[in-house]
């Protein structure tokens, strides 16, 4: 029984879901037509699936603890990890965390969020 879930992401023809973690903290990819889950090779319950390659052999992750967001292809058969773009405001003063991350369907486009915190500070002198 999986404990908890980082980013799991259907697949565009809805038969695979990713990324559950299970309570050995191994990532375990599931078919929803039933049977067991398998390990696929490249990933671990750090990376937060974000979407599906076309041909559905990779997975697009993100490892929201970075900054910036790195976003990577991951082939789940061989493992291999392809770097692909780099996820972070214009103006990184005060961000405190980025994303959610939606990769829309034609690959290249995406949309993402982040937290910001922002401070002024009033120096008073000559007080009495």
């Amino acid at each position: 029984m999986a404990r908890s879930q980082v980013g799991s992401v259907l697949s565009d023809f809805v038969r695979e879901l990713v990324l559950v973690v299970g309570p050995d903290q191994k990532v375990y990819l599931y078919t929803l037509a039933g049977g067991e889950p398998r390990t696929p090779l490249g990933l671990t319950n750090l990376d937060n699936a974000v979407g599906w390659s076309e041909d559905m052999r990779s997975v697009y992750v993100v490892r929201r603890t970075e900054r910036p967001l790195k976003v990577s292809r991951v082939d789940l058969a061989t493992g291999k990890r392809e770097f692909i773009r780099e996820l972070m405001p214009a103006d990184s003063a005060g961000v405190t965390g980025v994303g959610p991350v939606l990769l829309l369907p034609d690959r290249k486009s995406y949309v993402f969020g982040y937290q910001r915190v922002l401070s002024d500070l009033h120096v008073v002198e000559n007080l009495k």
